[in-house]
């Protein structure tokens, strides 16, 4: 290729490997002889259930830390990656392109067992995960003269994770019916356990979803007439003999007479068509996984000056908001209080005089629980932030030397000045947390702008 002078470099890579996790395996693998008291119950005369301990010593599978997987080994994490890298414009421009296929075989988890064996659950390897996707890299740097430069670069990069194999579902939730806790793993506040199904199992790992994908109820409208809370339908269903009939059931069920809808509340989908609204009810509402992470830098520098600005954000993000129904919402939380509601929701909830409005009802009886994890918090998340902009002068090098100095620079610099979301209303749309609550926003302290002055001398 030395007669094509467009392109100085091009370069084809193609990449596997592997490498090994040994999750918390610890002893998990090994059964042993157990030192401690055996244990054994009875009923005393006239007395409560006694626990007394005889001192000796037993082989155990697992007495105290569960089954024991003898065959246990590390997961697996094989990367296979084709890529290209070019150069053109005589080395001004160069472009980076990878596409990754990633897998994680032989996870380590506690997969549940049938409460038959005398275990709940045995630490083992089950299961893959499969992330897949684009990454690019594109850098620009020019001199344009003796006192010009300028400088660009941009990132970006798209993921796909899926779940191809495991055992039963894994749920997230809070323990801490506080709710004053980080049991989500998201932000400060987190989802407190005292609201039950309504928010516990709020994330869900499962086959053929993405891992932490959102899990609750869909929102098909709000109640605008009596009519609603007794029309039926005619639904099929297969009996315990395998025959296919037929039952009439309401098209809008609820939960029970303690939890009897009134107009202007939430209509929740009977997915499985039982004539009964519960957790069964349940389903996935997609994930936190953006379909584009992306970053820029741009920087130029004339003779003593420098400037710099980076900026990054993402798209085709959908957050589920704990924090939207929070201010959307007067359902009173475990910490007791009730929120402060958007202005734009106030002015929007449903009153009589209003019947198409976009949200339910604003009340402290929400006994039909509007405020359950449902669909109708699942926001848009997109969004393009300012991380950091940076001028800088440095001192000419005739001018230190006067003053008995190597070198001098001084800068000022400005970190998150703006951020640019539809979800601003609600929070900061930058979700944080672990892989299990991808996407799932709590409440968050909102990140400050911050002015910093900058003095670097070199002696």
């Amino acid at each position: 290729m030395k007669n094509v002078k467009t392109i100085t470099n091009l370069k084809l890579r193609v990449g596997w490997g592997q490498t090994g996790n040994a999750g918390n395996m610890g002893g998990k693998g090994v059964a042993g002889l157990l030192m401690q008291n055996v244990r054994y119950s009875y009923y005393g005369s006239g007395q409560g259930l006694g626990s007394p301990n005889t001192p000796g010593s037993y082989w155990s599978p697992g007495f105290y830390a569960g089954l024991v997987d003898t065959n246990l080994k590390w997961e697996t994490n094989e990367q296979l990656n084709f890529g290209i890298d070019l150069g053109i414009l005589n080395g001004d421009l160069n472009v980076t392109l990878d596409y990754f296929i990633r897998r994680s075989k032989d996870l380590l988890l506690d997969r549940q067992v049938r409460p038959s064996t005398g275990f709940y659950s045995v630490y083992t390897n089950y299961g893959e995960i499969e992330n897949k996707g684009f990454e690019i890299g594109i850098n620009y740097n020019k001199q344009l003269n003796q006192d010009w430069s300028i400088n660009a670069q941009l990132t970006a990069s798209t993921l796909s994770n899926k779940v191809k194999k495991m055992g039963d579902p894994v749920y997230y939730t809070n323990s801490d019916s506080s709710g004053q806790g980080t049991g989500d793993g998201s932000n400060t506040g987190a989802v407190g356990a005292a609201s039950g199904y309504y928010w516990g199992n709020h994330s869900i790992t499962m086959e053929g979803e993405a891992v932490g994908s959102f899990y609750g109820y869909r929102c098909i409208g709000i109640y605008t007439n009596d009519s609603q809370f007794t029309e039926t339908k005619t639904v099929k269903y297969v009996d315990e003999n395998g025959q296919t009939k037929e039952k009439t059931i309401l098209r809008y069920p609820h939960e029970g007479e303690s939890a009897t809808p009134k107009l202007g509340d939430y209509i929740f989908e009977d997915v499985n068509e039982d004539g009964v609204l519960d957790e069964n009810d349940m389903v996935v509402l997609g994930n936190g996984f953006p379909k584009l992470n992306y970053g820029l830098t741009l920087g130029a520098s004339y003779k003593n000056f420098d400037f710099s600005i980076y900026m990054y954000g993402e798209l085709g993000k959908k957050i589920f908001s704990y924090s939207a129904m929070r201010l959307s919402n007067m359902f009173t939380s475990d910490d007791g209080t009730a929120p402060r509601i958007l202005q734009e929701v106030a002015d929007n909830a449903w009153t009589s005089s209003n019947p198409n409005a976009e949200y339910s009802r604003l009340s402290f009886q929400d006994k039909a629980h509007n405020m359950r994890a449902s669909d109708k918090w699942v926001k848009t998340g997109d969004f393009l932030r300012i991380s950091n902009i940076q001028i800088g002068y440095t001192l000419p090098r005739d001018i230190a030397k006067k003053a008995y100095l190597q070198s001098a620079r001084v800068s000022l610099s400005i970190a998150n000045l703006a951020c640019f979301s539809p979800y601003k209303k609600y929070g900061d749309p930058e979700t944080g947390g672990t892989i299990l609550v991808t996407g799932l926003d709590t409440g968050r302290y909102p990140m400050p702008t911050t002015y910093t002055l900058g003095l670097n001398v070199t002696f």
